[in-house]
């Protein structure tokens, strides 16, 4: 078998490559939102030495236990965290792994292809042609979702923003 080289557009590359700058953006923003959260200091490196060991999914519901045992459920907030960002968290995280899961290819009229294989129950095959505009929106879609999360949690803690 022959490992085909890559062959995608650099305009193809270059979208990709803002998915994952975005979404690498939305997982600090979701660090540090659980740290501000939990009242751990941002600045001492045992503060952060779980994170590597919690998966993107986790962290959600570990976000979200903390939001439901520590706020007023009447809180507009928190009816804001479990309506719109919530969802919007779990929907760009499937979002993002269709673009980073997927196999790649062009073919050979020049059109760019997306194959996923899984395995789960019974042998499923997904493939897609998406476009580098339905990829830049992705990218965007992320910064707003980075944008959501962070304004809520800072309101939460009654900051204008999320200190670092």
């Amino acid at each position: 078998m022959t490992i085909p080289k890559l062959t995608l557009p650099d305009d193809y590359l270059k979208a990709i490559g803002s998915v994952v700058v975005s979404w690498n953006q939305l997982e600090i923003v979701m660090v540090v939102s659980l740290l501000n959260l939990l009242r751990h200091d941002l600045k001492k490196v045992e503060s952060h030495l779980i994170f590597p060991h919690i998966a993107f999914n986790q962290r959600i519901d570990i976000i979200a236990a903390v939001i439901r045992a520590t706020k007023d459920p009447s809180d507009p907030l928190v009816t804001r965290f479990e309506k719109w960002v919530l969802p919007q968290l779990r929907n760009m995280q499937t979002k993002r792994n269709d673009v980073i899961h997927s196999l790649w290819t062009t073919e050979s009229d020049g059109g760019v292809t997306t194959s996923q294989i899984a395995a789960r129950g019974r042998l499923k095959l997904k493939t897609d042609k998406p476009s580098v505009a339905e990829l830049e929106g992705l990218a965007d879609e992320i910064v707003q979702a980075t944008n959501n999360l962070h304004d809520l949690i800072a309101g939460f803690i009654g900051v204008e923003s999320l200190s670092t």
